[in-house]
């Protein structure tokens, strides 16, 4: 076999010239959650399936995820959990029952929301970190990792 590199892809220049195209080179993450179990409720399935993506890259069993508040509630109350990653508002109702289960159970928990730091489901959980959406898989993993390690969340 020959140690022949292919040549880069290129792509047109409206001038009609070509220039190479590079590929998009990201670092795969580290398993820094492993063997964490970590709660995810999320009602845009695409969004949790990027956080179950992120998360299990990193590592990570993700219990979920849960679309609904009623499966986050339950989820919540009957796993045995590390960590969870709480969206705010799942569908139009409120996370907070899942919170204060979480809590009681003394579970460390973020939002992970696109809620403005205003509102007023965010007030009743100031010493909750909350990551602001969108945010990077790195971004979020991070605010996991920190929140394991110390129990707060850095302020994102």
């Amino acid at each position: 076999m020959s140690d022949r590199r292919s040549p880069p892809a290129r792509r047109r220049q409206r001038n009609g010239g070509l220039t190479p195209v590079r590929a998009q080179v990201t670092r795969p993450l580290l398993p820094v959650l492993r063997g964490s179990r970590i709660l995810v409720a999320e009602d845009e399935i695409i969004i949790a399936i990027e956080v179950q993506c992120a998360l299990e890259d990193a590592g990570a069993q993700v219990v979920g995820p849960a679309c609904t508040l009623n499966e986050a509630l339950r989820l919540a109350a009957e796993e045995d959990l590390t960590a969870a990653v709480l969206d705010l508002r799942l569908g139009s109702r409120s996370a907070d029952g899942v919170a204060v289960i979480l809590t009681r159970r003394g579970i460390p928990f973020l939002f992970y929301s696109g809620q403005t730091p205003l509102d007023p489901e965010l007030a009743k959980w100031p010493d909750i970190a909350t990551v602001s959406k969108p945010a990077s898989s790195r971004v979020l993993v991070k605010a996991l990792v920190t929140l394991l390690r110390t129990g707060t969340a850095p302020p994102l």
